[in-house]
């Protein structure tokens, strides 16, 4: 979806996600189904209570210069809106708790904040730094 257009009917605001023995229950208000990632964003909210807005994004450009800039992944590439990724970004907040942004391993990025527009403003720095990478490689 591009932020441009989006508008509030198109939202769905994920209330609570969990896990049983073989299912995942996702809580939501909205009259849109949820993203399949639902488990990992209600991990991030979990895990630090300050954020309010998270971006997953797929950025190439920074998936090219995550070394070179540096970026934190989830280490392993995990099945999409699967338990284990919800577990590896619970591993990767856990250990580095002033993260906002980091890699889903091959596959997109994720950009946090306690606003959407600290999010969105993270996820574009991130991209122009990656641009500069770019010029410069």
């Amino acid at each position: 979806s591009s932020l441009a257009t989006l508008e509030k009917e198109q939202l769905a605001e994920v209330v609570k996600a969990e896990t049983g023995e073989s299912r995942i229950l996702v809580y939501v208000r909205g009259n849109v189904p949820p993203s399949k990632e639902s488990l990992f964003h209600s991990v991030i909210y979990q895990l630090r209570a300050e954020i309010n807005a998270v971006f997953h994004i797929h950025d190439q450009l920074v998936l090219e210069a995550a070394g070179e800039l540096g970026i934190p992944d989830t280490g392993r590439e995990q099945p999409r809106g699967s338990p284990q990724l919800a577990n590896d970004v619970r591993k990767l907040l856990r250990s580095r708790k002033n993260v906002a942004y980091f890699i889903l391993k091959n596959h997109g990025v994720v950009s946090m904040g306690k606003t959407l527009e600290e999010a969105g403003e993270l996820a574009e720095r991130m991209h122009e730094m990656a641009q500069k990478c770019r010029r410069r490689g």
